[in-house]
This record gives C-alpha cells, structure tokens and sequence, in this order.
C-alpha cells in the first residue's frame, strides 16, 4: 500500500478547574500527497496552518509533521494514533 496523508487538527479543550487536554480530529480524507493535505487544510477545512499532517500507511499512523516540517514526538504521534483509531 502506498502511503497517503490526512489532516490531524488539534484542539485544547478544558477549563481551570479539570484541567485542559489535547484532542486530536480528522475528517479522515485520504490524500496522496504533502501539498495536497496542506490545501485540503487550508481551502477546505479552513484552519489557516493550525493543523497537523499525518502520514498513514493502511492503518498505521507513519509520522507527524506541520506543513514541510517532521515533527518527532513520540507521545505526540501514540496520542494522535489512538485517539483517530490508527495503529502505530
């Protein structure tokens, strides 16, 4: 399988007295290259560059990046995995 790339938008949700978390959220199009997300996040789903790409192989999350930029958390990349019902 090739890999493709999706739109991974995070979101800080809470409030001062629980506590705030990051969630993460995709529309779950599949597109088939960098340049390609970055304007389905852009002109689509307008969220100016507040948004993630993440690089999926069938259902493994491949790695995470901001725009041209490879991101390398570890933690990050668990987060996003489980929480968008991917595999690492």
């Amino acid at each position: 399988m090739t890999a493709e790339y999706l739109v991974v938008t995070p979101r800080i949700e809470g409030n001062p007295e629980i506590g705030y978390d990051t969630y993460y959220y995709s529309d779950n199009k599949r597109l088939y290259d960098v340049p390609c997300a970055i304007r389905h996040g852009v002109v689509v789903l307008d969220q100016s560059d507040d948004f993630l790409i993440g690089k999926v192989d069938g259902k493994r999350l491949v790695s995470l990046q901001w725009m041209e930029r490879v991101r390398d958390d570890p933690d990050e990349l668990a987060d996003v995995a489980e929480q968008l019902g991917l595999n690492l």
